[in-house]
């Protein structure tokens, strides 16, 4: 039998296969398939390895797994695969209204393309109609496009709309929380002042269409929070029982838990969740993240207790923070939550307790 050690490199491995499993399966009973499969070659519990799953999810995946198990999340909630009921309709449908149909659903062109391939691999009840609606489609999509520019005579046009359907299709619900993970962190400023231009040349060419953008970046907010929403009230919880002395949540805590910036947070709750006992406690965290954040000074002296720490055991918090993307404001937080043993819940440092130098 594997052990299996929490933070270890063993678990991220076996956690990432248990994860790509999950994406690369077109439903459940695929992806319990999958999991047997692995539980046979690595001797463990089914039910462990699905539990590793939301380890990867929430100390390992990169915002662009993040995203891409959210919107499977989203198809797994159906009975029926979104591309079962998508095509199924669109083929019940007489061949003369089904590119209307196609061009005018919520899907972008790329979604509609992926929903006939995966019907056709998975043997449809319509799936010998896919080629030729597939090409035809194909055909029609190039010309639409090729319609837009020409009649906006204007590449900034279709750059704008690139930009936001890049936005949407990664399952993004803002321009900020996007430009931090695909841009470099120098030209994010200048990327965002560039987006109110994007803006306003989508709204002067097409209205409804930025309207559309805007509806299709909330549903992936209501998705987001939807698929959120056990951790965000399990740690409301924590939050109002450290209100009245029972626990006392910090903001290491809500990072391991939530792991998104301060902001972001609040615009995820927007609506969903009153968050004015969450200001309460993290206020002060609010105005720290907002300022400009330096590497923390490893090589500067901190005392616990009449202890100084030693640069070993600031090099695993550094690293601990770098691991689970942490700002590094947070790093006497962290430092501090370490000396008196607390990080331990999260990950295991090896002899904790010996800090200070001798």
């Amino acid at each position: 039998m594997i052990k299996i050690d929490a933070g270890s490199k063993l678990e991220r491995k076996i956690s990432r296969r248990v994860f790509y499993a999950y994406l690369e399966t077109d439903d459940i009973v695929e992806f319990n398939k999958k999991i047997s499969e692995l539980s046979n070659e690595l001797k463990l519990d089914e039910g462990h390895l699905k539990r590793l799953r939301d380890v990867y999810y929430r100390n390992y995946a990169s915002r662009l797994e993040r995203s891409k198990h959210d919107g499977k999340a989203a198809m797994y909630s159906n009975k029926t695969p979104e591309y079962i009921l998508f095509c199924d309709e669109l083929f019940q449908l007489p061949e003369n209204e089904r590119l209307e149909y196609a061009s005018n659903v919520r899907y972008s062109s790329f979604y509609v393309k992926e929903f006939l391939n995966k019907y056709k691999q998975k043997n449809g009840k319509y799936s010998s109609l896919v080629d030729d609606f597939y090409n035809k489609y194909s055909i029609y999509v190039q010309k639409r496009n090729k319609s837009v520019l020409d009649d906006k005579k204007d590449l900034s046009f279709y750059e704008a709309c690139s930009f936001y359907e890049d936005l949407i299709d990664l399952g993004f619900y803002n321009v900020q929380d996007y430009l931090q993970y695909v841009a470099d962190p120098k030209d994010v400023k200048k990327i965002e002042s560039k987006c109110v231009t994007y803006r306003k040349r989508i709204s002067e060419f097409n209205t409804e269409l930025m309207d559309q953008y805007v509806i299709d970046m909330e549903k992936n907010r209501e998705k987001t929070y939807y698929f959120t929403k056990k951790n965000i009230d399990s740690f409301m919880d924590r939050v109002k029982n450290t209100i009245q002395g029972f626990d006392n949540v910090d903001i290491i805590d809500y990072y391991m838990t939530i792991g998104m910036p301060l902001n972001s947070f609040k615009k995820l709750c927007k609506g969903y969740v009153d968050i004015s006992m969450f200001n309460i406690v993290f206020d002060s965290y609010f105005k720290m993240e907002q300022g400009i954040v330096d590497d923390p000074k490893i090589d500067c002296e901190y005392v616990f207790n009449g202890e100084s720490v030693s640069l070993n055991d600031k090099t695993k918090v550094l690293n601990f923070l770098y691991q689970y993307n942490i700002p590094y404001v947070y790093f006497n937080v962290a430092l501090k939550k370490y000396y008196e043993g607390d990080l331990s819940q999260y990950i295991d440092f090896e002899k904790q307790k010996s800090l200070s130098n001798k």
